[in-house]
């Protein structure tokens, strides 16, 4: 079932809701047939890649927030109090007073 017609591909791309297959239907069009098959293994790579992309991204945001809690600590720790934090890190006053009194 890898060869189809374009009757069938269309059906599979909007019955799967695949509209990134429906897309680039004419890239997989060979001897007036369409390859499924490759458009469907294409499809996953490009959706592996953007989950990857969002992963790293949502990583580095975390790794980012963790490390601004660290600094908030640090300076509470050392005698700073969650007013002058937040005037001199940029961060909400609400945030720096749940971190130091939570």
């Amino acid at each position: 079932m890898s060869r189809l017609d374009g009757e069938t591909f269309e059906m599979i791309s909007i019955m799967s809701n695949n509209k990134w297959v429906m897309g680039c239907k004419e890239e997989y069009q060979e001897a007036g047939r369409y390859n499924m098959c490759k458009a469907m293994r294409d499809w996953e790579k490009e959706a592996k890649a953007e989950g990857k992309a969002d992963g790293i991204k949502a990583g580095m945001e975390k790794g980012i927030k963790q490390g601004h809690n660290e600094v908030i600590l640090n300076m509470f720790r050392k005698g700073k109090t969650p007013e002058e934090i937040a005037e001199w890190t940029d961060i909400p006053l609400k945030r720096v007073l749940a971190l130091c009194t939570g």
